[in-house]
């Protein structure tokens, strides 16, 4: 019965549960399990709510390290004859996460500007395992404009001579001309990393590449958190966050990059 859960079972769960979920999908549950029995508390069912006194442990997931320009080229040998092949390459060149490449659209590409905008998602629901398009990014900090790499203009511009703009979606299912979802895109990665050698290569590992040719340019901090669309990352760099990148700015980044083995 409802009386008969503790604060220390409540805790003992969440503990039990940290070694599968992230630490955000533990705060979602906390925050359900907490308002059910809240509700249960008004209903005088029970006294006290006992999942308030409940800390949730510390993420122990281990950080992801960067892939390295090797893993990069055999990633781009292997998935070369592949339809959606340009998905390497955007990943890899501007930093974005999945979520935002699979929403991009060609109306988001400035080839003028030499800029890509992220203003939209296509991301999975963990709690509900369903896969989600959402107008807007995942933070407000992630609605931005990156800088187009030569290289990535020139996979952009190969990559619409192949498709004929068959599809608005850049990154997309050919037979059924839709935007590929979540799933698609983690299981054609995952089959790409495993032909390539690359087992230790996440989605996620290709964003830590191009932090590190950002860091290895010279960029500041402050500006590498605006182009990967960070909330923050530090009082200092927060002081000028308020201040958008200019086109000049963003065409001198992508400058920066084309000068370094890519």
């Amino acid at each position: 019965v409802l009386s008969d859960i503790s604060r220390k079972d409540i805790q003992s769960w969440f503990n039990h549960l940290r070694e599968t979920y992230d630490n955000r999908t533990l705060k979602h549950l906390k925050g359900l399990l907490s308002s059910m029995l809240d509700m249960a508390v008004d209903d005088e069912y029970i006294s006290r709510n006992p999942c308030r006194s409940v800390k949730l442990p510390k993420d122990t997931i281990k950080k992801k390290l960067p892939a390295t320009h090797e893993d990069f080229q055999r990633l781009l040998e292997v998935s070369r004859w592949d339809n959606n092949w340009i998905l390497i390459p955007l990943l890899f060149h501007t930093g974005c996460r999945i979520g935002e490449i699979l929403a991009l659209t060609w109306d988001d590409i400035d080839y003028d500007n030499m800029t890509i905008n992220i203003s939209k998602q296509y991301t999975r629901n963990n709690m509900t395992h369903q896969n989600e398009f959402k107008e807007h990014t995942k933070t407000p900090a992630g609605k931005r404009k990156v800088p187009m790499t030569q290289f990535l203009f020139e996979c952009l511009k190969r990559y619409e001579a192949e498709e004929g703009n068959s599809s608005c979606f850049i990154v997309h299912q050919v037979r059924y001309n839709r935007r590929l979802n979540y799933t698609g895109a983690y299981q054609l990665f995952k089959r790409w990393r495993e032909r390539a050698n690359c087992m230790d290569i996440t989605l996620h590992s290709a964003r830590h590449y191009y932090t590190c040719l950002l860091m290895k340019v010279g960029v500041p901090l402050n500006e590498v958190s605006r182009v990967l669309g960070h909330s923050n990352i530090s009082t200092t760099a927060d002081i000028y966050a308020y201040k958008e990148l200019s086109i000049s700015d963003l065409k001198g980044l992508a400058n920066n990059i084309n000068r370094q083995k890519t």
